[in-house]
């Protein structure tokens, strides 16, 4: 029978089906009852474990041995300080906090002072966090946890689709590269006043440990686009902001050596401009030079693929879109010369790489 998942995501699905908790019933259910009328009523043993069984699904020490949690765990949150004007452990981090709102819900210590700008809006932000709730020294989600025990790997966050806590969201805005910070966030901006048992209890404030490693500027890649009409989204003001969001995606894919990912990006860009409405030749100049560099990099990293037919293909539009922007472009055409000798073209190969060679020696 064919199935949408592999057999590894297979195995997973079947082995949490078989560990599943155990609910005892008083007795057993009348099949003929439940294949005739497709109702049946049922009660389940006071002494049943399914409480203890959520409990222990549900924990963070029922998905990683000890050892693996060792460092995420944070006994600050556990000490309550002493004395008649003690306070909680989480009024302790108060103390050595400043307010990053007027109501005070948001309240941030930096450990580790970063560099250059703050995290722009709308951008991709990659993270390395640990959060906890109050008198609970094990975190109910981190980093660690979302790349399942993979090392100290950090995660993307899409800043500008609403994927991202709203207090979590106001607080990486006012970090910068390499930043590390600690931040208490009232539960009106987390999980609000029914919190998410077990593991957040209601109205948790919530200890946020962040560090940011790095972040893409997607400019409008998240703006209110697709709130556009139909003729709108034509012109090329609207569609130029998106597609250079998408542009800085491929190239941060290709960083990563994610070279599927990449092309797909300047790919979409390229269909974005080609359907584009122009103005004027200001516009269309624009548009063209745009392009090339995606079909540019389009081709880099269909070599990278050794797809040299894709490489070809992508070539050959970047100069029906212009003949003169795109031999003007020594990366594209030595990328072209490389895919045409692997394609065994080797004369095709020399044309284009001295046409290249021409190029580079005009440019110095």
């Amino acid at each position: 029978m064919p199935s949408v998942f592999d057999s590894s995501v297979q195995d997973r699905y079947f082995d949490e089906v078989i560990s599943a908790p155990v609910i005892s019933l008083t007795e057993g259910l009348p099949l003929s009852e439940l294949l005739n009328t497709h109702q049946t009523e049922f009660e389940v043993r006071p002494d049943s474990d399914e409480d203890e069984s959520l409990n222990k699904f549900n924990s963070a020490e029922s998905c990683f041995n000890f050892n693996d949690l060792e460092h995420e765990i944070n006994l600050n949150v556990l000490d309550e300080e002493e004395g008649d004007g003690g306070g909680s452990p989480f009024d302790k981090y108060r103390k050595k906090m400043t307010k990053l709102r007027d109501d005070g819900k948001i309240m941030k210590s930096i450990s580790k002072q970063g560099f250059g700008c703050t995290v722009p809006e709308n951008c991709l932000v990659y993270v390395r966090y640990k959060a906890y709730v109050e008198y609970q020294e094990i975190p109910f989600d981190s980093t660690f946890m979302q790349s399942n025990g993979s090392g100290n790997l950090s995660v993307p966050l899409n800043l500008g689709k609403g994927e991202v806590l709203p207090g979590l969201h106001e607080a990486i805005l006012t970090m910068k590269k390499g930043e590390k910070a600690e931040f208490l966030i009232h539960p009106d901006l987390c999980y609000g006043k029914m919190g998410c048992p077990p593991r957040i209890p209601e109205e948790a404030t919530i200890l946020f440990l962040v560090e940011i490693e790095r972040f893409v500027d997607c400019g409008d890649i998240y703006s209110n686009f697709d709130d556009l009409s139909s003729e709108e989204r034509l012109e090329f003001s609207n569609i130029y902001p998106s597609a250079k969001g998408y542009y800085e995606l491929g190239n941060d894919c290709f960083k990563k050596e994610s070279y599927n990912s990449a092309v797909v990006k300047y790919r979409r860009v390229i269909n974005m401009l080609h359907n584009a409405r122009l103005a004027n030749e200001e516009e269309e100049n624009k548009r063209n030079h745009f392009l090339i560099k995606n079909y540019t990099n389009a081709c880099v990293c269909y070599n990278q693929l050794k797809n040299y037919k894709k490489v070809c293909i992508m070539a050959a539009d970047a100069v029906k879109v212009s003949h003169r922007e795109a031999f003007k472009n020594s990366k594209l055409l030595y990328f072209w010369g490389v895919a045409k000798m692997h394609l065994n073209d080797y004369e095709g190969a020399k044309k284009t790489f001295d046409v290249s060679q021409k190029v580079e020696t005009i440019r110095f």
